[in-house]
């Protein structure tokens, strides 16, 4: 026998779990080399004694583990990457790969994995005195031509002739389109304005705001669509200045649909569009990939 063609036989082994194990050959070599005494200290362990197949054997266990060791791994940075794909489209992971990578927000014990971060409201305008818990203030500079004049017309609180309307309508936004008032008159004559020959006047007052030093107070309700996202816009800006580290769009969301600063819902299609519009306006940034967004302090 070739001894050449042992040793390579006797240093592949199960790797030990437990450290270092040492031992010895002396027959082998006999008629080969003289009698030797061979130490080995190794994180290895000895074949199983009078066992001559056993290196076939161990070595089809070895490659399956490592194919499986592999195949888990593989595994593991696909499902990463299908993690970033879900938080890049601003979407929810699917409860079943959440579960997988360990980011569900239970655990075993009942208690959570990660704190949930909690975000104090901003600090509210003044708020007229009958004020419901359920108001928002919109800038009375950023409401639409037809929340400004229902909301003339309820401060008026009577009928209100046209110069009066006009006057009133350029003390509270001097750039305002004047014929945009007069077709607000026309589509909601009938329903939120009754028109008589002492003036226009609101029907029902429950549906215009209240203005209250600068600011126009109501329900959510009573907003037009650009004035319900300007606002929501905002407390975007605020949850970023309040959380104080990067955030990406599916924890903005979820900040959003949970807490009870936005009454409304909300979804990853207006979230995106309220991003972009927010980045434009250089009231927020964002970085890294998967991208986090940043509120951009003056």
């Amino acid at each position: 026998m070739d001894p050449f063609q042992v040793l390579p036989q006797l240093c592949l082994a199960r790797l030990s779990p437990i450290g270092v194990s040492s031992w010895s050959l002396h027959s082998h070599f006999i008629g080969h080399l003289a009698p030797t005494t061979i130490f080995i200290s190794s994180p290895l362990i000895p074949l199983a004694k009078g066992r001559t197949d056993e290196y076939p054997e161990d070595m089809n266990e070895m490659e399956r583990e490592r194919e499986a060791l592999e195949a888990y791994t593989a595994l593991i940075a696909q499902a990463g990457n299908v993690r970033r794909l879900f938080e890049d489209a601003a979407l929810p992971l699917p409860d079943r790969l959440s579960r997988f990578i360990g980011e569900n927000q239970g655990s075993t014990n009942g208690s959570s994995k990660e704190p949930r971060i909690r975000v104090s409201p901003p600090t509210s305008p003044p708020r007229p005195p009958n004020a419901k818990d359920d108001w928002i203030a919109v800038p009375i500079c950023d409401l639409t031509s037809t929340t400004l004049l229902l909301g003339i017309l309820r401060e008026n609180g009577g009928p209100m002739p046209s110069k009066e309307r006009l006057k009133k309508l350029k003390e509270y936004q001097p750039d305002t389109n004047l014929g945009s008032s007069l077709n607000v008159g026309h589509r909601l004559e009938g329903e939120l304005i009754t028109k008589t020959p002492e003036g226009w006047r609101i029907t029902d007052p429950a549906q215009a705001p209240v203005f209250y030093k600068g600011n126009a107070w109501g329900p959510l309700g009573i907003f037009q669509p650009p004035e319900r996202t300007a606002v929501r816009r905002m407390l975007i800006v605020h949850l970023l200045k309040a959380t104080g580290a990067p955030l990406q769009a599916t924890p903005i969301l979820k900040l959003l649909q949970e807490s009870q600063l936005w009454k409304s819902p909300v979804n990853k299609d207006l979230l995106k569009l309220d991003l972009m519009a927010l980045k434009e306006e250089g009231k927020i940034r964002g970085t890294g990939r998967p991208k986090k967004w940043i509120a951009i302090t003056e």
